[in-house]
Order: C-alpha cells, then sequence, then structure tokens
C-alpha cells in the first residue's frame, strides 16, 4: 500500500453525503412505527392510555426508559468569597495584655 501523499485525490469508498444504508432502514422502520402508534390513538380500546390502564407495571417500565437518562445543561454562577481569620485565644490575650 502507498504512503499518503498531501494532494492526493480520493480514491474508491463512498462519495462524500451518500446516507448509510442501516440508518436509512432505522428511519423507516421508526416512521412506520410511529404512524401505527398514532393510528392506534383514534382507537380508545388500542390506544396507549387503555393499554397503560390495562398493564400498569409494563407501562411505568416503558416510561421509564423514555426518561432522559442525561441532563446537559450550562449553570452560570457568581460566588463571593471572604477571608476568615480566626485567630487562637492566646494570642487575642497576648494582644490585649500588649495594649493595655
Amino acid at each position: 500500500m502507498a504512503k499518503f501523499t498531501k494532494g492526493h485525490k480520493k480514491v474508491g469508498g463512498k462519495v462524500k453525503g451518500t446516507p448509510n444504508v442501516l440508518t436509512q432502514q432505522i428511519k423507516t422502520v421508526k416512521e412506520t412505527v410511529l404512524a401505527a402508534f398514532n393510528e392506534l390513538q383514534h382507537d380508545p380500546k388500542a390506544n396507549i392510555i387503555a393499554w397503560g390502564k390495562q398493564n400498569p407495571a409494563a407501562f411505568y417500565n416503558v416510561a421509564a426508559k423514555l426518561i432522559p437518562t442525561e441532563i446537559q445543561a450550562k449553570v452560570e454562577s457568581t460566588v463571593e468569597m471572604r477571608s476568615l481569620v480566626i485567630e487562637k485565644a492566646s494570642d487575642k490575650l497576648k494582644k490585649n495584655n500588649d495594649s493595655k
């Protein structure tokens, strides 16, 4: 195999911008499931609310998986730091005695 040289023209491989086949298939399956889900919501016997009432444990199991496990947030705060000097009791007494 030849070494890469700067300015070398790309040979072989995917053309830039070509969608990944697996990604396209996943999107298609997701869209199909979402369409079926939306259609079922109009049937009072088969919608998600009816299923949740009949199967509360399974419903909450699914609902828990839909809750984000990671939250990204930007927090800005100003903190004022104050320095405290704590003197030993003996030092304080010495100062008091010296000032008399």
